[in-house]
């Protein structure tokens, strides 16, 4: 299959084309169907959008050396603004780049990554060229409680649009953001004019990894317990909950370190400097460390010597995180809000709070023993046993739903 992702320069996607990193490391949900697709030797050219908010990303710039992927494969790297003076510009130039692409080669399918690209759901139709759109999680089933259908069809027309209008498929990820519902909301009993899809992530199989090699690597942490909290940095995720948690421990008397980990830039570096700040405000620097963006055999560690893993976000906790830390048999600590209740028996393979002053008082109880966490952590990577899909499994799933749009299954 020739196939034409339009797509935001997803992270770990994002670092292979600009930094010359060769293997993707973020966003799985993204990175390794690509990189399935790619290994099954179909051919895959993109057009790019990129936020005006990172002008260092433009086509002048990319520093590629991969071997699966070529500077001749981008097409274009669209700017994109939008703010409701640049909005319409932007989308202008979204779908004369598709146009261009469509119209220069052929191609088997056209596979639209985030609710901007809705947009070139046209260009597509008019050069005859299946289209199917893929969501990561929607924030719409949130706001459409607080505000109503009406609101958001008007103040997120892009992102609603996704869930109205015709392609082959639209497929998003249930990571607990309930985007089964935004589609229920929105068409109710009558069949939407596309197939929809909604999907949990794969999981990694956890990594063997030798007790030595544990060992080693305890060494260069601190010799006390911590808590760990792996995600990128952004407002949803909440890492000022984990950080407030730590500092009143400390009022407490408890000596608890915090490692964070994730990739610190979203759109620009603005929360993860109001979470330093927070840090220091909180008298606690000497109980926090960042430790980057980590591969997965050093989330997998991490998970096992901590005493606890964090997963306290807004609107959904079901995520990539929170299955990689199940899987690797972290003792997890997630937010009670519904998306994780086929997965977590409190006290059982993991626990629920609803907020920071439980959390502080469950921590209290780990440190005095008064759980078995060894059965704890065992019972977690039971249940990712027991309901997880390996990638190797999702990822097919996701190829064989492109190949069979595009026509190229019996």
């Amino acid at each position: 299959m020739k196939i034409l992702y339009v797509t935001p320069p997803w992270p770990g996607f994002r670092e292979c084309l600009f930094d010359g990193e060769i293997e993707p490391q973020g966003l799985p949900s993204f990175n390794k169907p690509l990189m399935g697709l790619v290994e099954e030797g179909h051919q895959i050219d993109f057009v790019i959008l990129n936020s005006a908010y990172r002008p260092e990303y433009k086509y002048e710039n990319l520093n590629i050396k991969a071997d699966w992927l070529k500077k001749s494969h981008i097409w274009d790297i669209v700017e994109t603004d939008l703010s409701l003076q640049r909005r319409f510009v932007t989308y202008s130039n979204l779908k004369k780049s598709v146009k261009k692409a469509l119209s220069s080669e052929k191609y088997d399918f056209v596979y639209a990554h985030g609710s901007s690209t809705s947009v070139v759901r046209m260009v597509a139709k008019k050069y005859n060229v299946p289209f199917g759109q893929r969501l990561y999680g929607t924030f719409l089933w949130d706001k459409i409680q607080k505000k109503g259908k009406k609101y958001v069809s008007i103040r997120h027309i892009t992102e609603y649009r996704a869930f109205k209008t015709k392609k082959n498929f639209l497929l998003v990820t249930n990571d607990g953001s309930r985007g089964d519902l935004v589609k229920k909301v929105i068409w109710g009993e009558k069949k939407p004019p596309f197939e929809f899809y909604y999907w949990i992530n794969g999981v990694n199989k956890a990594p063997i990894i030798e007790d030595a090699d544990i060992e080693e690597y305890s060494r260069t942490l601190v010799k006390k317990p911590f808590i760990f909290h792996v995600a990128r940095f952004d407002s949803w995720k909440r890492q000022d909950r984990v950080v407030k948690i730590i500092a009143e421990l400390k009022k407490r008397g408890r000596d608890i370190h915090l490692y964070l980990a994730g990739p610190n830039k979203t759109i620009g570096n603005s929360y993860f400097d109001s979470i330093t700040k927070l840090i220091k405000e909180l008298d606690i620097e000497d109980r926090v460390t960042y430790m980057g963006n980590i591969d997965i055999k050093t989330m997998n560690v991490m998970c096992k010597l901590a005493m606890a893993s964090f997963s306290l976000n807004d609107v959904c906790n079901l995520t990539n995180v929170f299955h990689e830390m199940l899987a690797a048999g972290a003792v997890v600590i997630v937010q009670k809000d519904g998306t994780t209740e086929g997965f977590i028996d409190h006290g059982i393979n993991g626990f629920y709070v609803n907020n920071n002053e439980k959390a502080v008082e469950l921590i209290e109880n780990l440190l005095c023993s008064r759980y078995k966490v060894d059965d704890i952590r065992r019972a977690a990577i039971k249940t990712s046993e027991e309901k997880m899909k390996t990638w190797k499994q999702r990822i097919a799933d996701e190829i064989n739903l492109i190949k069979k749009h595009a026509g190229f299954m019996a």
